[in-house]
């Protein structure tokens, strides 16, 4: 199969049936972080579960509704802004032990937070499943994953609201690779190298830090 029939499989040939891992809104964060941890998650969406007794958080359907999707870069994004806060100055400390001592210390509290209160970055894609069947992986690419505004996941759901299945790059690089397994073409593009490929062509300033300088006050990840 040649990579340009491979870019014409549809959204529904990529989808691999996850069992899809929710958060519930009235977790805390360390609750969160185990459960990510337990199913090896980087990210996960974030639903108001119905309440037993009135149904609050529950669509007419009965499907949890969706909120946010988390992500754990949100998570330490959230934990520096929250040492920041507690800091007298509203800043980082610069030296590495005065932060790690700091995120000791103010860790456990920060782990009893609701999720309600981590802003969320959004890191993905909303497609009906509908609409799965007629989506092809190029669009996938381009729209999702390429152009501004990108992410790094595509979450479908159905017709009450409810995430059904999640499709992440890693899952459309594994579809690739799976479909050209054997394939030892010279047209195929993917034989080519990234400096031929263009990736080598630096679109924003590379950013260093010192051996012992901290990435968490630099923010870089």
């Amino acid at each position: 199969m040649s990579l340009a029939e491979i870019l014409q499989a549809s959204l529904e040939e990529i989808r691999n049936g996850h069992d899809v891992v929710t958060l519930s809104h009235n977790e805390t964060i360390a609750q969160a972080l185990v459960t990510l941890a337990d199913k090896r998650l980087l990210s996960a969406p974030i639903v108001v579960e119905p309440d037993i007794e009135d149904g609050g958080g529950m669509d007419v359907d009965g499907a949890p509704t969706l909120i946010g999707w988390l992500d754990i870069r949100d998570i330490v994004t959230a934990l520096l802004s929250f040492v920041e806060s507690k800091n007298a100055e509203h800043r980082l400390p610069t030296m590495m032990l005065s932060l790690m001592s700091d995120l000791e210390k103010l860790g456990g509290e920060f782990a009893t937070m609701r999720l309600v209160s981590v802003p969320c970055i959004e890191d993905r894609k909303l497609v009906h499943v509908d609409d799965a069947p007629s989506t092809s992986l190029l669009t996938v690419i381009r729209q999702c994953f390429v152009e501004p505004g990108a992410c790094h996941r595509i979450a479908l759901y159905d017709r009450y609201g409810a995430i059904v299945d999640v499709v992440s790059q890693l899952d459309v690089l594994a579809f690739i690779d799976d479909r050209l397994a054997g394939k030892t073409s010279g047209n195929n593009s993917l034989d080519h190298s990234l400096e031929e490929l263009g990736f080598l062509q630096t679109r924003c300033p590379v950013v260093s830090v010192g051996a012992h300088e901290s990435m968490l006050v630099r923010k870089i990840s």
